[in-house]
């Protein structure tokens, strides 16, 4: 029903939104505690998306880090 992805593979956090029209706007990936950047986005304009993801430091506390994954996006984070 909510048609997201979300797995770990070599240090990185791979999310995946495969809904068409189902943006998350508080997502939750539980993670470590530490800080974690956005290393790639397909929602960054040079692969036509609209740019709507942070590629700044996202602070993961003890409940996760929360992510905003807009419909039809794919994310990978990496611990800093």
């Amino acid at each position: 029903e909510k048609k997201i992805i979300i797995y770990r593979k070599g240090g990185g956090i791979f999310a995946f939104n495969f809904h068409p029209t189902r943006s998350y706007e508080d997502l939750r990936l539980p993670v470590d505690t530490g800080d974690y950047q956005v290393v790639i986005s397909s929602d960054d304009h040079a692969f036509g998306g609209q740019g709507r993801i942070w590629h700044e430091a996202y602070r993961a506390e003890a409940e996760g880090v929360q992510l905003y994954l807009p419909a039809r996006t794919a994310v990978v984070l990496k611990r800093k």
